[in-house]
């Protein structure tokens, strides 16, 4: 089962997490989609609006939210999908997406395909492809910062804004990814950029 939401959370670039007692599935996209009579709008909506007076101190002086960025010559810039065609008798057909712009720049780096049985036809697994190439082209810079446990509401994929001086960031959006709690319930975060 876990392998089952695990392949549906990669194929519709979507997070899988517990909420309480809910398991939900939350798709990384920032943008309304519609089609076969349904649509999906984003929640955009912060949290909270996160500057130094809130955050707590990692210790050793060091500034209190640390950025780690992703060398964009080694992002991922063509990717292959495999897909099952129904329009010829259920043939594998491997569907190759790219970002021409940063193959140009750096080369191209890709990664084996992926296996996506559950499309059975050309534009879904494209759509699929696209948003997966995307998200391994340019979201490239991770945040980590603490908090105190007056923020323990917060979960993983609600969107903070955060301040902060030294790394030039203000009301800059990031998407949290991870939240691990101390024994002294303080929240050790890592999030997101937002592209």
């Amino acid at each position: 089962c876990a392998r089952w939401l695990e392949e549906i959370a990669q194929l519709t670039v979507s997070a899988v997490l517990w909420s309480g007692s809910l398991l939900k599935i939350i798709p990384y996209g920032d943008a309304a989609l519609s089609a076969n009579d349904a649509s999906w709008n984003p929640n955009l909506t912060w949290q909270y609006d996160l500057g130094d007076s809130h955050f707590l101190d990692f210790g050793g002086g060091s500034d209190p939210v640390l950025l780690t960025r992703a060398d964009p010559a080694e992002m991922t810039n063509w990717l292959g999908i495999e897909y099952m065609d129904s329009t010829n008798g259920y043939d594998q057909q491997v569907l190759p997406v790219w970002d021409q712009g940063l193959i140009d720049q750096y080369g191209i780096r890709n990664e084996p395909s992926v296996q996506a049985h559950e499309f059975t036809n050309p534009t879904s697994a494209t759509i699929s492809a696209q948003l997966q190439l995307q998200r391994k082209a340019y979201v490239r810079n991770r945040y980590k910062f603490k908090l105190g446990w007056r923020y323990s509401l917060l979960e993983p994929m609600d969107i903070v804004l955060l301040n902060d001086a030294a790394l030039g960031l203000s009301g800059a959006a990031v998407r949290i990814v991870q939240i691990d709690e101390d024994d002294n319930g303080e929240l050790t975060i890592i999030a997101e950029e937002i592209p």
